[in-house]
């Protein structure tokens, strides 16, 4: 299932993540939340509508055109394929992605424009251009989806791949969703290697997982734990495409510009994701982030669509006041001024926190010379009083200066106690970041406030019977 495709020193070689789906629709949208947010927002609930999406395709034979969804699709009723090189032909696993992606029946089915490309073409010389010495071309699709896995087997090869791919993401402002393999195995190097896409793999576990490959140049063969969110479902084709649809529904939702960077979409996403349902515990720790397996854990669109709407929180160098203890932000680090977020937690709550950060891609004029850079931010969590920073609660440390390069920190804390507290983001240089936190009661508190709710009418009630007789 590999197909040669671009030459440039030597053949890449491919395989698309495909399987054999057994679980529907209505299930993962019920494991992953969706399902409570259409009963919670019923006809509001956003769809995706106004997003253009790109769709990257590997063909199902070596040296194939067969990439392309099947446009008469019922489910792509509606919607424009545009393929910006012509002569492809109908492959069922792009139909299946697409189904997943943007479908009449995914999270996303107002997507109504879909640019879709051969692996091929777009790394060669119609996107990525690595075989030609100019700069990325500019992308028009905001959210991209990558359901395959490759290699040059040259790690610099393979690293050019991927820096080409970090500096269109950063400089277009591109949420790319790139696959991991299907079955227990290494970390491919593309596309689940880059620093600046996220990289999905299954709730089972029975994915790629670990870190990444110490074959790769530069910043990229430094090891970083991936995949950065899981799906509960059986094939990374389709978790893949899930992820996809999910950030393009939270986009057409965003509020402003801010929100939609990929930065913020991606923290966001990992800020929302559970630590249950997963086919293990999920565990990590102050210098290592993600969980080996699960990464951030299991997606969650109802969660991160409510960090998404709690609202835009500036961080401050200087304390002034509180934020609240659900919402994001994309904020700039100074090396030496951190940044500060307190807020107030009023029951006794999970808190889950994600900064995320792009790596800075920088090249001469022919791109002989590329240059990846890679900001080291810290995470900290303090208890408070008031706006005065207390004892330090936990920290997220993995940056740069540490053992590996990660370009992600996550705090996640269970039973947080009621009172006030802090967060403080630090830097060695200035970056730009994305943050989402998340403060969510414990169930046994959420039936507490439920019954507090119900026997205040009742005594409402009683009163108001009380006051009207005789």
């Amino acid at each position: 299932m590999s197909s040669p495709l671009f030459r440039k020193g030597k053949y890449l070689a491919i395989a698309i993540l495909i399987g054999v789906c057994t679980s529907g629709f209505a299930d993962y949208k019920d494991d992953i939340g969706y399902t409570q947010l259409v009963l919670e927002l019923g006809g509001s609930i956003p769809t995706g509508t106004g997003v253009n999406v790109t769709q990257i395709e590997a063909p199902l034979t070596n040296g194939g055109t067969n990439y392309a969804p099947d446009t008469t699709n019922s489910a792509f009723t509606g919607k424009t394929f545009i393929f910006p090189v012509s002569g492809s032909t109908v492959s069922s696993h792009a139909t299946t992605v697409g189904g997943y992606f943007y479908g009449s029946n995914s999270t996303a089915p107002g997507i109504s424009q879909v640019t879709v490309f051969n692996v091929n073409d777009w790394i060669g010389s119609s996107s990525l251009r690595t075989s030609l010495p100019i700069a990325p071309a500019i992308s028009t699709g905001k959210v991209q989806n990558s359901s395959w896995i490759g290699t040059t087997d040259t790690g610099s090869v393979d690293t050019e791949i991927l820096e080409r791919y970090d500096y269109q993401i950063n400089r277009d402002g591109v949420i790319a969703v790139v696959g991991v393999n299907n079955g227990v195995s290494s970390v491919p190097n593309l596309l689940a290697a880059g620093y600046n896409s996220i990289a999905v793999g299954l709730s089972s576990g029975n994915s790629s997982s670990g870190t990444t490959s110490p074959t790769l140049s530069f910043i990229y063969g430094n090891p970083r734990q991936k995949p950065d969110i899981v799906v509960p479902t059986d094939a990374t084709s389709w978790a893949t495409a899930i992820v996809s649809s999910s950030a393009a529904l939270l986009v057409s939702s965003a509020p402003n510009a801010n929100a939609m960077r990929p930065e913020v979409i991606r923290a966001t996403l990992m800020a929302g994701a559970t630590k249950t349902g997963l086919g293990g515990t999920w565990t990590h720790t102050q210098t290592v982030p993600l969980d080996s397996t699960y990464g951030a854990g299991q997606l969650n669109i109802y969660n991160s669509y409510h960090i998404q709407q709690a609202g835009q929180f500036a961080g401050q160098t200087t304390a002034v006041s509180m934020v609240g203890n659900t919402g994001w932000d994309l904020g700039t680090a100074q090396s030496a001024s951190p940044e500060y977020y307190f807020f107030h937690v009023s029951t006794l709550s999970d808190f889950s926190a994600v900064l995320t950060w792009n790596v800075n891609v920088s090249a001469n004029f022919n791109w002989s010379t590329i240059t990846p850079t890679l900001a080291n931010l810290d995470l900290f969590l303090y208890n408070a009083n008031g706006l005065t920073i207390g004892s330090l609660v936990d920290q997220s440390i993995s940056g740069a200066a540490s053992s590996t390069s990660e370009n992600v920190e996550l705090l996640w804390e269970q039973n947080l106690a009621v009172g006030d507290y802090a967060i403080k983001i630090t830097s060695d240089t200035t970056q730009q970041y994305g943050f989402a936190w998340q403060t969510i009661p414990e169930p046994s508190t959420w039936m507490l406030l439920i019954f507090g709710v119900i026997f205040t009418g009742v005594m409402i009630r009683r009163s108001q019977s009380a006051a009207s007789v005789g």
